[in-house]
């Protein structure tokens, strides 16, 4: 997922082998997911034929269930059917010029989430049209920290914490304390200090991640409905009972705002949105 992953375990015996485990869980989640790796399940699907269902692993198919999830409760604005656009703006961030207007009209042709089906009972997936790319940025890591947490538990270590390019999802309180110490920034203020216990936090802004286009930068979220990336400006951290949720509501809000993911947060199960400048 092109991000650093890193867990820590307080334990009273070695925890090795079940970190091993947690971090091979995030490695599957990367293989299931990645759409910078070619030979990825969800690139593999990309280039099989429209229009015909293909046998899909449990976690792509997860992943898909909960992506559809987050894609009703923000009425649309999360849509990881996106990808034919996330390429074409990749590509922008390393020529500086935007895509035309037919490309981007294309590319939309084959975004939406009614193009993208899912039948969970048998483990398949249908893609409609030839050209489609599923983008999991929006959630991917968010997800893959949850199920490695959830592999620490299953072995006995619940006071863990798994970060995964910023995007954290912590356990039980360490010892002595009330919960996780965290910091989230904007990159440019000092930054707020969270004390988190059973839950999640993710950031979403410019300081790091953004395209430049003619010399004028912009978000690298991309709008669905317009096929254009959000403006430049403005950052939030997102704290939600689980790493998915923080994730993909951190996304809703750089596209439509705090107001819309604070609704959709709450559609999913509750989220608190918080300034990462610490004001």
């Amino acid at each position: 997922m092109g991000s650093r992953a890193r867990i820590v375990v307080y334990a009273p015996e070695e925890p090795i082998d079940a970190v091993r485990r947690a971090f091979e869980v995030i490695d599957r989640c990367d293989r299931a997911m990645s759409d910078y790796d070619p030979n990825s399940e969800s690139m593999v699907l990309a280039g099989r034929p429209p229009g015909v269902w293909h046998e899909a692993s449990p976690l792509l198919i997860e992943a898909v269930l909960r992506s559809r999830d987050a894609w009703e409760a923000s009425d649309g604005a999360f849509d990881i059917t996106i990808g034919a656009v996330t390429v074409l703006w990749r590509r922008s961030k390393e020529t500086g010029v935007a895509p035309t207007r037919e490309q981007l009209a294309t590319a939309q042709q084959r975004v939406g989430m009614s193009l993208l089906q899912v039948d969970a009972d048998a483990g398949r997936v249908r893609l409609a049209r030839e050209g489609m790319r599923l983008d999991f940025g929006g959630i991917g890591k968010g997800l893959a920290a949850d199920l490695a947490l959830a592999e620490l538990w299953h072995a006995g270590f619940e006071t863990a914490l798994v970060e995964i390019g910023g995007d954290l999802v912590v356990g039980s309180p360490p010892p002595g304390a009330h919960g996780w110490s965290v910091r989230v920034s904007n990159g440019v203020a000092p930054g707020a200090t969270l004390v988190l216990a059973n839950e999640a936090v993710a950031t979403s802004g410019d300081a790091y991640r953004y395209v430049e286009i003619d010399g004028v930068p912009a978000s690298h979220v991309i709008e669905p409905a317009t096929a254009i990336p959000a403006p430049s400006g403005g950052a939030v951290a997102v704290i939600a009972p689980e790493g998915w949720i923080a994730d993909a509501v951190a996304t809703i809000a750089r596209l439509r705002g705090n107001e819309a993911a604070s609704r959709a947060g709450g559609r999913l199960g509750g989220v608190r949105l918080v300034d990462p400048a610490g004001d």
